[in-house]
């Protein structure tokens, strides 16, 4: 930016005296410019009243919504925690369920090498007892194989209620998040233990 001479300035502002400038187009330039400052001025400070206005309404929003929100958090604070507790209880069968889920399916492994060498104990007793006459070894070994079915069986049945029983605490478990009363129907009492 350039300095200013105060003398030239002075010469510029003097009737005459400028470059070619007279006084009237100084004075309308002047007049001119002191108008379009009263009319900024007029509407700035309508301007600056407005974003008074529009500051305060939303400083009354932003209080109003800060109210609600502690009115929120205050009513539900309640579920919210209910909610945690049932979701910390339903994690917790999850993973009790998957350990169940992998002990079943190793006894199910061990049931099927049981089963396998019961099946190879059936053909060598079935291949000698043709040639042995004395058949007490093969009594007691249809006992056995009768005792090994009967315990195969409630095997079965206790891996069935056993996943019955996950299946209907999982249920019941969700069931009590929702709020949705259980029924129970006679079929289900005779599980109970």
């Amino acid at each position: 930016m350039k300095s200013l001479d105060s003398q030239e300035w002075r010469r510029e502002l003097e009737p005459g005296v400028g470059h070619g400038r007279n006084e009237g187009d100084l004075r309308s330039r002047l007049q001119q410019g002191a108008g379009t400052l009263q009319r900024l001025s007029k509407e700035f400070s309508v301007t600056e009243l407005q974003i008074a206005h529009v500051s305060k309404l939303i400083s009354d929003d932003l209080h109003q919504v800060d109210c609600k929100e502690k009115q929120f958090n205050e009513l539900f604070r309640d579920k919210i925690d209910e909610y945690k507790d049932a979701k910390s209880k339903l994690e917790a069968l999850g993973k009790s369920k998957d350990i169940q889920t992998k002990k079943s399916k190793e006894l199910f492994k061990t049931l099927g090498r049981l089963n396998e060498e019961l099946d190879l104990c059936k053909k060598k007793i079935d291949a000698k007892g043709s040639s042995i006459t004395d058949t007490t070894p093969l009594v007691e070994i249809r006992t056995a194989l009768q005792r090994l079915r009967s315990e195969n069986k409630e095997l079965d049945l206790r891996i069935g209620v056993l996943d019955y029983e996950l299946t209907r605490a999982m249920v019941k478990e969700s069931r009590s998040k929702d709020k949705v009363p259980i029924v129970h129907s006679d079929d289900d009492d005779s599980f109970d233990e």
